[in-house]
């Protein structure tokens, strides 16, 4: 596969999980209870879990159609990043980068499932135990943190050769491990402020991700 058409392949892969993503916040915002996916991946008590299940069901399959289809998408543009950055210099520091995101889909997934069966339980009122959503929540915080190992690591083979690049690299080393490690170690107050920042980075990163290549793969077309 040549550079033109890994690029292509990056290009709409990104693009198509950036769009998956802003589809799932308006599915948030369009709920009038403004249920998340997120909400659902930290402890609570069982009661008040199962109730918030139970409110959200409708909208929460919707998320959950479009997180799979996030997943795929992500993963896929992963796959390609690593593809395009690939050098012998940046091989070892590309092939955990790429493991660490593949790690990261595959607790997505899990994550997705359990969901699933929460919700599958609360529904034919059956008890759901502290003890399981805390294990929720902590393949949930383990999934996100190897996403930002990932994303770190990534940053050391990105390119520099235009302005764009370099504020993609500085985001991914300086911004994006910061604010995601806050989101579990600020006081419970401050959670929603780094949530969204979280969530802002990522939709920004895969969007500039995807102007980014597509440039490229432009460039590469009207070379002499």
């Amino acid at each position: 596969m040549d550079s033109k058409t890994i690029n292509k392949h990056l290009s709409y892969t990104a693009l198509a999980a950036a769009l998956a993503l802003l589809a799932m916040l308006m599915v948030s915002l369009l709920d009038p209870l403004h249920h998340t996916q997120q909400q659902f991946e930290f402890l609570e008590d069982p009661v008040s879990y199962t109730n918030s299940l139970l409110s959200a069901a409708a909208n929460l399959r919707v998320i959950l159609t479009l997180d799979y289809i996030f997943i795929a998408c992500y993963l896929a543009a992963f796959v390609f990043l690593f593809m395009a950055l690939q050098t012998k210099e940046k091989q070892v520091v590309l092939i955990i980068a790429l493991c660490a995101i593949i790690g990261t889909a595959v607790l997505d997934l899990y994550e997705n499932h359990r969901i699933l069966v929460f919700l599958t339980l609360a529904e034919k009122d059956k008890p759901i135990t502290t003890e399981a959503i805390a294990n929720q929540m902590v393949w949930s915080q383990l999934k996100f943190h190897l996403s930002y190992l990932s994303f770190f690591l990534f940053s050391f083979a990105m390119p520099l050769d235009t302005a764009l690049e370099k504020f993609l690299r500085f985001g991914l080393l300086f911004l994006q491990l910061p604010i995601g490690v806050l989101v579990y170690t600020v006081p419970e107050n401050l959670k929603p402020f780094f949530e969204i920042g979280r969530y802002a980075f990522m939709l920004g990163g895969l969007f500039l991700l995807a102007y980014n290549f597509h440039q490229k793969r432009r460039t590469a077309t009207f070379l002499p």
